[in-house]
């Protein structure tokens, strides 16, 4: 249901692929990252493990401690790094849930100035991706930031739509249509929450606005349509 619900809704958006064999690569981009991450987080585990039996099998005064402890914190990193691969690809395990979108936003929208929704945004989601979403957004701005939830309508379905403006910096118009690829404008954090949408079946987009405004959109079904297979 998602994945035909995202390509009628934007059969030429750059994560779908103008064309079979751009979708085609992009399926395998996103495979290549989920195996790689649970190959990862495989590996980790017995990093991660070991460091920590050895740091508390080091008394407290051995000089080794502080090597040890520092790889598990990269270890840690790591980890963190290796989910992100995962919301990248949008093959994540989900904890799905009805939430309100309104109460997610008021309660990680920070400093945002919010304009929420009269009424309730409910969709189907998982309530910490949901909200590394909404905190992605958020943080890739340095200023003043506008947030705003309402309701749509998409090919005749109910969609819950979030809206984040504000200030860019340094994001080039030719950079506009791949600003949710990785490391096109930052790290991961953008790429995230397209794979979010998008496991969630719906879509993430951005468009530029006079004095440097730029405006992040994600849509996604109301609660209780059917997200995409992870």
């Amino acid at each position: 249901m998602g994945t035909d619900l995202l390509k009628t809704l934007n059969p030429t958006d750059a994560h779908e692929g103008a064309g079979g064999d751009n979708a085609d690569l992009a399926d395998a981009v996103s495979r290549l990252a989920s195996g790689v991450a649970h190959d990862f987080n495989n590996l980790l585990t017995i990093i991660n493990g070991y460091s920590d039996m050895a740091l508390e099998g080091l008394p407290a005064a051995d000089p080794l401690r502080a090597s040890v402890a520092e790889i598990l914190a990269a270890g840690l990193r790591a980890t963190a790094i290796a989910g992100q691969l995962l919301a990248v690809s949008g093959r994540q395990r989900m904890n799905l849930t009805v939430l309100d979108l309104n109460a997610v936003v008021a309660a990680c929208g920070g400093p945002a100035r919010l304009e929420l929704s009269p009424a309730a945004c409910p969709v189907l989601a998982d309530a910490g991706q949901l909200a590394q979403l909404v905190h992605n957004l958020v943080g890739h701005f340095g200023g003043p930031v506008a947030v705003t939830t309402s309701h749509t309508e998409l090919a005749a379905v109910p969609f819950a739509r979030l809206t984040v403006t504000g200030t860019s910096h340094g994001v080039a118009p030719e950079l506009l249509p791949r600003i949710f690829e990785p490391y096109v404008c930052g790290g991961l954090e953008l790429a995230v929450v397209a794979g979010v949408a998008r496991q969630l079946g719906g879509r993430a987009t951005a468009e530029c606005g006079p004095d440097a405004g730029l405006t992040f959109v994600v849509e996604i079904p109301r609660g209780g349509l059917t997200p995409r297979p992870s």
